[in-house]
């Protein structure tokens, strides 16, 4: 089924318009990483309404990279740049968010079609009609569902595991520099 007959999309601010704008902050990738990985789902499934500003529960694809992601209360009111496009899913009960967001992050099926549409030479960008162009598999909501709670809680637990890894990097390095210093004080026993 084409992706276009199921979503809109709303690109961001261009950067003439971004400069009219002050005291903002926009939603950069870095935000979308943290994002994604933070696992959020909404409750409800609202539409957002603003095409400037992202909404919590809004799914959002990186025209550079190809990712999407969706927006936390974290982020909520930030300013979509035009490296960003908003997607807004007409009905959530043909098309569920996360099952979207992993098509676009996981599934080799996808990422072929992305690559045979996208445009440039040096920086390859998706446009909005490249994503409403795409071809998605056809599966009931609930099995949709199954597979975007699974990715859903992947993303989770690498954001747990990368914490983890951050967290004994941090013990190791502050007992190897303690153990330095122990020894640059002139104690020579063994460690």
């Amino acid at each position: 089924m084409r992706l276009g007959s199921l979503i809109e999309t709303k690109v961001g601010l261009n950067t003439r318009e971004l400069k009219k704008m002050s005291n903002v902050t926009y939603y950069l990738k870095k935000f979308a990483d943290n994002d994604l990985l933070l696992g959020y789902r909404p409750n409800s499934s609202k539409v957002s309404c603003n095409d400037e500003f992202v909404t919590a529960g809004d799914i959002v694809i990186n025209s550079t990279t190809n990712e999407a992601t969706i927006v936390s209360p974290l982020n909520e009111g930030k300013i979509l740049t035009q490296s960003s496009i908003k997607i807004i899913i007409r009905d959530t009960q043909q098309l569920d968010l996360w099952y979207l967001c992993y098509l676009f992050n996981g599934s080799q099926f996808i990422k072929k079609q992305i690559y045979s549409l996208v445009e440039g030479t040096v920086l390859r960008r998706i446009t909005q009609s490249n994503i409403q162009d795409l071809d998605i598999p056809v599966i009931s909501l609930e099995e949709q569902k199954r597979i975007g709670e699974s990715y859903r809680i992947f993303m989770v637990r690498k954001r747990l595991r990368i914490h983890r890894e951050e967290e004994e990097q941090k013990a190791i390095f502050n007992f190897l520099e303690k153990k330095i210093t122990y020894v640059k004080k002139g104690n020579k026993d063994e460690y």
